[in-house]
């Protein structure tokens, strides 16, 4: 299988975490690719330009992290990162989604700070600061249900607050929330998380 990606993104570090989780992390080439530039041979294959994209051994195209984190569970016989039950599945799906819209607010203002200044620029930046305390308050509210159980939610949870420490360290989102900054420390000793530390294309 081949997985374009790129080193910095919270989405293709939960699609990293997963396949390691499922033991599927050898079967993977990594493809870097830089999504901002459009390269028409990977617009052919996601006609979004988005990372991460991962491509099947048959040449099935699959984009957007959940449904390549649902695929590489399912290959792994399920039950890994996603619950069976459909209960317990509805509420890992919930973290997943404060999660998941905690990286889109970190990545959407980690691309509005390296736009031009522009009469949108400030105003833009703002709203996503502002979503990305909401979010932090949210999932701050309940850290004390987290628990440490492998799955997704959990690790959607883990991955964007290790993206605000790789691209916003001065935010101090610690300050106030002393139980999910203890969650995050004991949560983020993973061996597939400490593997996927983020970073800059080198």
């Amino acid at each position: 299988m081949k997985l374009y990606y790129s080193a910095g993104s919270p989405f293709v570090r939960k699609v990293l975490v997963t396949a390691i989780e499922c033991g599927f992390r050898d079967q993977l080439t990594l493809l870097p690719t830089n999504p901002h530039q459009s390269p028409p041979e990977f617009v052919a294959l996601n006609p979004f330009s988005k990372v991460p994209t991962l491509v099947l051994h048959d040449g099935t195209v699959l984009f957007e992290s959940l449904l390549i984190c649902e695929y590489l569970d399912d290959l792994a016989g399920g039950g890994v990162v996603l619950p069976r039950s459909r209960a317990q599945r509805w509420q890992v799906l919930r973290k997943h989604a404060l999660g998941n819209g905690l990286m889109e607010a970190s990545v959407l203002r980690r691309v509005e700070s390296l736009c031009a200044k522009d009469t949108d620029r400030e105003r833009n930046l703002t709203r996503q600061i502002a979503i990305t305390q909401r979010a932090l308050d949210s999932i701050g509210a309940g850290a004390q249900t987290l628990g440490t159980e492998l799955e997704l939610g959990n690790l959607s949870i883990a991955i964007a607050l290790g993206y605000l420490d790789f691209r916003f360290p001065t935010d101090c989102w610690r300050e106030g929330r002393p139980q999910l900054a203890l969650w995050f420390e004991q949560y983020s000793i993973r061996s597939s998380l400490v593997a996927t530390v983020p970073h800059d294309p080198r």
